[in-house]
């Protein structure tokens, strides 16, 4: 960054969210200005319908067209004419874990392990546990995912 501002005299402003619901406030009362956010899925939808994002000049992002075409086509669920976003990484949630504080003959095999009362809360993996990812959206989908329930449900008792 500070090349980029050497070589332009922009000065950038580089703020981090630990949650996309830490930011929308922010960007909401307009406290600072942004020229780019990195938000998830969701929040792009609301952004948009907030009227809180401008469509993208595409003629400014030559490498656009570099992009998948399966990337746009999912990125119409939330930006449905892709004209405020441009999807840049696809992942998926992970199981992670310290190899020094957790023994492999002890660290978790799959999801199910998170949800096995067997393991005492003091358990090295325990701390594991859905209810502490930062997602709002992640905890409540692999607990779906866990109970065999569809996660995008929005029908009684498969979604919050």
């Amino acid at each position: 960054m500070k090349e980029f501002e050497k070589e332009t005299g922009i000065k950038v402003v580089y703020d981090t969210f630990e949650t996309n619901e830490e930011m929308l406030p922010i960007i909401e009362a307009g406290a600072v200005q942004y020229d780019v956010v990195c938000p998830s899925d969701y929040i792009i939808q609301k952004m948009i319908e907030k009227d809180l994002i401008q469509p993208i000049d595409f003629d400014k992002v030559p490498n656009y067209k570099n992009i998948d075409p399966k990337y746009l086509e999912k990125s119409k669920g939330f930006d449905p004419e892709n004209k405020y976003s441009v999807p840049y990484c696809w992942g998926t949630v992970g199981i992670l874990y310290n190899t020094s504080m957790v023994p492999e003959s002890e660290a978790p095999k799959s999801w199910n392990d998170l949800w096995n009362p067997e393991v005492p809360e003091q358990h090295p993996h325990a701390g594991l546990r859905p209810r502490r990812l930062h997602g709002r959206r992640e905890a409540p989908g692999l607990r779906h995912q866990h109970d065999r329930q569809n996660p995008s449900s929005r029908q009684s008792g498969q979604a919050d």
